[in-house]
């Protein structure tokens, strides 16, 4: 008889942390909740209680196809034995997998207590009556039943566990599924790329025309701590989002979603990143920590409810852009004119909305997975994808003639390239967005871009002009 393990084997997630981060995504009082019943109830009562309360989707789960691929092979070898899915895994789910797969002749898992190590073994013993058996496992968990097997299937293994192993039983295999590079795979899940978005707390020292260098310690301390709290929450929405992930097309593949970083490292690199952003901005304004708190509770907040809001989730998006703008006049002690505010909304709200709007040009069903759009509320998008843009570009013209940019900028007139320069790279960008061209997030189109690059060295030397006397 072959047996299977499930979590860390069958799948390359851990199925009790995924009821667990689903019913968090539900209820904010799960973890004192689960903790509750964890000390009342023990592991088995919690794994009954997350099973009944979160309903995940078992067809998406991060299967392991090389198991699965080992399976089929033991069926055709040996069609005559049974193959039995076990796993510490509560039973009311083994059993939905089992019937979704349709590999095993049977299925056991947590009822009244907990079907780990040699309580495990037990239930092996009992279905073999004493034959000799096959276990597919991947922890120092089940060494206790490698050690009784006749083979062993070890899944990623770690140096110690296999050999561990290798002195109980000589009759090994490994699987050894493709593992990518942790460090790469950190850094794409932390979205370094989207760090860019943070340089707009430079943007209010740099047009204060103030000696740049004595601000820019606190700049730097200041975009760091912003792009760790950024970084966490991204991590954050990435657990809480692993099921609508997992049936879009591109985002199926990130880390958590695919199995490539487990929830424990999701949980583990959070709290990392927001203790260090805690530690670095000890040193700064005390309005720029509250500042920087606001964002952390609005960012949560977008995750958890507002981004299923229509329109809502746009205006937000919107705040946490122009929040970095803010959070960099806190930092140095410098007063946003109106002017950089009026800009910064419409200009915000521009990018807010062609990201929605590409999400909806790569659309295969009626309404986008997690969010409140449909299909035919492409032209609204649109709509404020145009207005929004061309607003922002209109600000900066009206600001050129007014008052406070005569008095600022000893030639002023040559700020009148700045909106022809930004005016054609907004409407490039629509452009590219209605013939489908653009296909991802615009920061990461806008870090890609030529165009960009050549607009923003345009823009700084056309500023830097303007300030000559």
């Amino acid at each position: 008889m072959l047996f299977v393990d499930l979590d860390k084997t069958l799948i390359k997630s851990d199925i009790l942390l995924e009821l667990f981060v689903r019913y968090f995504s539900q209820n904010l009082f799960a973890p004192i909740l689960c903790l509750r019943v964890l000390m009342t109830k023990g592991k088995s009562g919690l794994k009954k209680f997350l099973s009944d309360k979160s309903d995940i989707s078992i067809e998406n789960l991060p299967y392991n196809q090389q198991v699965l691929d080992v399976i089929h092979q033991w069926k055709e070898s040996y069609p005559e034995e049974k193959v039995i899915l076990i796993s510490a895994t509560h039973q009311d789910v083994i059993e939905r997998i089992a019937n979704h797969l349709k590999y095993f002749d049977g299925w056991y898992g947590t009822e009244n207590e907990n079907l780990k190590s040699e309580i495990k073994l037990k239930k092996i013993n009992d279905l073999t009556e004493g034959r000799g058996f096959t276990y597919i496992g991947d922890s120092f968990a089940d060494v206790v039943i490698w050690k009784n097997a006749e083979k062993c299937y070890l899944v990623n293994p770690s140096k110690g566990l296999l050999k561990t192993v290798a002195k109980i039983n000589d009759s090994i295999e490994i699987i050894d599924s493709k593992k990518s590079n942790l460090f790469l795979e950190i850094i794409k899940t932390i979205r370094v790329h989207q760090w860019v978005k943070n340089l707009l707390i430079f943007i209010p020292a740099f047009l204060s025309l103030k000696p740049f260098i004595n601000l820019i310690g606190d700049l730097v301390i200041g975009f760091f701590a912003f792009s760790f709290v950024a970084s966490a929450f991204y991590i954050f929405n990435d657990l809480f989002d692993i099921e609508n992930d997992r049936v879009h097309n591109s985002k199926k593949n990130r880390a958590f979603a695919s199995g490539s970083l487990s929830i424990n490292q999701g949980f583990f690199i959070f709290i990392f990143l927001i203790i260090a952003a805690i530690l670095i901005s000890i040193s700064l304004s005390q309005a720029f920590q509250l500042l920087l708190l606001l964002y952390a509770i609005a960012t949560f907040t977008y995750s958890k409810y507002l981004k299923k809001l229509v329109i809502i989730d746009i205006l937000t998006l919107s705040f946490l852009y122009l929040s970095r703008v803010l959070t960099g006049g806190a930092l140095v002690e410098i007063t946003i004119s109106n002017w950089l505010l009026t800009f910064s909304v419409f200009f915000f709200l521009f990018l807010a909305s062609v990201k929605r709007w590409v999400e909806l040009n790569k659309l295969n069903t009626e309404v986008v997975s997690g969010r409140g759009y449909q299909i035919s509320d492409k032209s609204f998008v649109t709509n404020i994808s145009y207005f929004s843009g061309l607003i922002s570009i209109l600000v900066i013209c009206l600001y050129i003639e007014s008052q406070q940019a005569l008095t600022l900028y000893s030639q002023s007139k040559i700020l009148w390239f700045i909106p022809i320069i930004l005016l054609y790279w907004v409407l490039e960008t629509l452009f590219k967005v209605e013939r489908g061209q653009i296909n991802e997030d615009p920061v990461k189109y806008a870090l890609k871009s030529k165009t960009s690059y050549i607009s923003l060295v345009g823009l700084i030397i056309i500023f830097l002009l303007s300030t000559i006397a």
